[in-house]
């Protein structure tokens, strides 16, 4: 079902660009929401928050969920079922799992559309996100300890205009025929002016980096809640 034991597709910390499943986001399937041309270090202070808030108790909950999937698939081999009545949680949300280790990133992967409850969400992207990101080899049971894990929790994507769009706060989902393309909010950090972040995208959706310029290019914005283990 999930991670198999198979080699990425190409190493660890490679720059080598890939466009493959976990990378775009069609119909709501598994997204990578970082560059794939480079890897970046982590950096808390640029957050963006929606309205919908969550309590610090339900965060950690959440976290916790992310931390048992990995340690019960890693070290016995099974996929976590959590249990959890909490009825912010059964609401259905985009979200992503991001990994990281020592600053670096490790994994991210994650479902634009609100396609699954948040519960699901997270043990199902958490386990893509150490073993299906096509950047990295799986996760080890040598680097359990020291990854950082970060969820982010999306708001319900919306039509944008290109003027719309927000520097600085907006996720963004790109799209042009049958080429799309979504970067988290966090991207802004490392790529701070409009023109940066949306070229980096185009070339994400394997498109000319200009291509946020045409009028067949189309714009969906969103928030996040991001909260990590180490925040």
């Amino acid at each position: 079902m999930f991670c198999e034991r198979r080699p990425a597709c190409h190493r660890q910390g490679s720059h080598l660009m890939h466009i493959g499943r976990c990378e775009i986001s069609a119909r709501g399937g598994p997204a990578s929401g970082w560059p794939r041309s480079k890897l970046f270090a982590r950096d808390d202070k640029h957050k963006t928050m929606p309205k919908e808030q969550y309590t610090q108790e339900e965060k950690q909950e959440l976290l916790k969920i992310a931390r048992t999937t990995l340690e019960q698939k890693i070290l016995q081999e099974k996929i976590y079922q959590p249990e959890n009545s909490n009825p912010k949680f059964q609401q259905k949300r985009g979200v992503f799992v991001t990994l990281h280790i020592n600053g670096q990133l490790r994994g991210c992967i994650g479902n634009i559309e609100p396609v699954k409850s948040i519960v699901e969400a997270v043990r199902d992207n958490a386990l893509a996100a150490s073993c299906e990101d096509p950047r990295f080899f799986p996760l080890t049971r040598n680097e359990l300890a020291d990854v950082d894990i970060e969820i982010s929790i999306l708001t319900e994507p919306k039509v944008s205009l290109l003027e719309q769009i927000k520097e600085g706060e907006d996720g963004v989902i790109l799209n042009q025929g049958a080429q799309v393309a979504t970067f988290l909010p966090q991207v802004w950090k490392e790529l701070s002016t409009k023109e940066q972040f949306l070229s980096h995208l185009c070339e994400k959706a394997g498109l000319d980096d200009n291509c946020y310029q045409s009028k067949d290019t189309e714009f969906r914005t969103y928030n996040a809640v991001v909260f990590g283990e180490k925040s």
